[in-house]
């Protein structure tokens, strides 16, 4: 009997690791990697009792002034209902990237000063990454790095920001945050 608990036990640790997240369709907040910026997603409280995947999201960035907030910048926000993303350090830029791949829709959601940046070249057949590398999920696949941050911001020589992706397949991208265009000599 311990040994059938153990076997069950173990089975469903790995069942469970093995399981997509669900999105949790909750507000959020991203700070800037300098913590002078503050991104915060969410909705208006009238929307509380109607589904979240109706409600009209919001991307709102304030720059911290003491211990207050100023707003800086708000947009209509593209929500996927995973809580994540990453702010610039100068509080102009947000990008999400989603977390599961879809080869005919856009995997990177650039907003800058307030408005969504239409970006071409994003969707995940663009990324080219070959059908056998990405990761299958119980509903699922990945397609980005697992081990440490997938996607960053980095600065070029010539002091330029771009966003960083690294994929499943171990290839790095690099894109205009600008313009949301691939970039090839960084």
């Amino acid at each position: 009997m311990k040994k059938m608990i153990i076997l069950l036990s173990t089975f469903l640790a790995t069942l469970i690791c093995y399981a997509d997240e669900p999105p949790c369709w909750c507000a959020f907040e991203e700070k800037s990697a300098n913590g002078k910026y503050v991104a915060v997603v969410n909705r208006p409280k009238a929307d509380s009792l109607i589904d979240p995947w109706k409600s009209v999201w919001t991307l709102t960035v304030y720059e911290y002034v003491g211990k207050r907030k100023k707003l800086l910048w708000k947009v209509k926000y593209d929500y996927s209902g995973y809580p994540d993303g990453i702010l610039s350090n100068d509080g102009q830029t947000f990008i999400y990237v989603e977390y599961w791949y879809y080869s005919n829709a856009n995997m990177v959601a650039i907003y800058r000063n307030g408005k969504r940046i239409n970006a071409p070249n994003l969707k995940g057949e663009d990324f080219k990454i070959p059908p056998h590398k990405l990761q299958q999920t119980v509903s699922h696949q990945r397609w980005l790095k697992i081990e440490g941050p997938a996607y960053n911001f980095v600065r070029t020589s010539n002091d330029k920001l771009l966003l960083r992706i690294q994929t499943i397949d171990d290839k790095i991208h690099f894109f205009d945050i600008t313009n949301g265009k691939r970039v090839t000599d960084t």
